[in-house]
């Protein structure tokens, strides 16, 4: 079994770094203890929303196509995942282009665009997805979006989280 080497950052921020194995493909995760439960009251989504304009809407150097075209050439993945406590940032990229891909990933953390056309872009892509998606075409996930409010009615667990995929 690989155990992490744990390291607490002077920020305070952990580390988990996992020992170097032969595997051409390096992921880099992002952690932070924010998700559905920490959205307001009456905004419901506004976690996802939030997480998912850092990550494809650009940064302060490049705009969300510019950001696109940057990872292409690096066959870079970058993808946001909330659930109901956390925030996941992923990246997944050939070991030999992680270099390159690092310093796109902090500016995306750090210096978002928070462009107001890709606000409303995502916005819109979100509310499609309940409206059309979920209402409609995916019974399944919807009826597991049922059960949890139901189970957790009044609680903030009983929030919307839309996003399905592992991570």
């Amino acid at each position: 079994m690989l155990v992490p080497l744990v390291t607490k950052l002077p920020s305070g921020a952990t580390l988990f770094e996992m020992p170097a194995n032969d595997n051409a493909i390096v992921n880099v995760q992002l952690r932070f203890r924010s998700g559905a439960v920490d959205d307001p009251p009456g905004k419901a989504g506004l976690t996802s929303l939030t997480a998912r304009v850092m990550a494809e809407g650009g940064t302060q150097a490049l705009s969300a196509k510019q950001l696109l075209e940057a990872l292409f050439p690096l066959a870079a993945e970058l993808d946001v995942r909330v659930d109901k406590e956390l925030t996941t940032f992923r990246a997944r990229v050939h070991r030999d282009n992680l270099a390159k891909l690092l310093p796109i990933v902090s500016d995306v953390v750090l210096r978002p665009r928070w462009d107001p056309e890709e606000f409303r872009r995502l916005r819109d892509a979100a509310v499609n997805d309940v409206e059309k998606r979920l209402r409609q075409g995916d019974d399944e996930n919807l009826g597991k979006e049922s059960l949890q409010e139901l189970m957790f009615r009044e609680h903030p667990y009983g929030r919307l989280t839309l996003d399905t995929r592992p991570i």
